[in-house]
């Protein structure tokens, strides 16, 4: 399972998770958001407080652009 971490959120890939291709986003040990990077969009779910941290933490690590 490839985990990154970047600004205070750990960011999973579930290798054989359902489609459509995401990833887990947690904050102190809570699931804080999916994001979907096959559309680029938050899934249903996540936590709107947390998106423009996460956005920032997922080009840090080089999964969006």
């Amino acid at each position: 399972m490839p985990t990154w971490k970047a600004g205070g959120y750990v960011i999973r890939l579930y290798l054989h998770d359902h489609p459509p291709v995401h990833v887990h986003v947690f904050k102190d040990s809570r699931e804080v958001a999916r994001f979907d990077l096959e559309r680029n969009q938050f899934m249903s779910g996540s936590e709107p407080r947390h998106e423009g941290r996460i956005l920032a933490a997922l080009r840090q690590v080089g999964l969006i652009e």
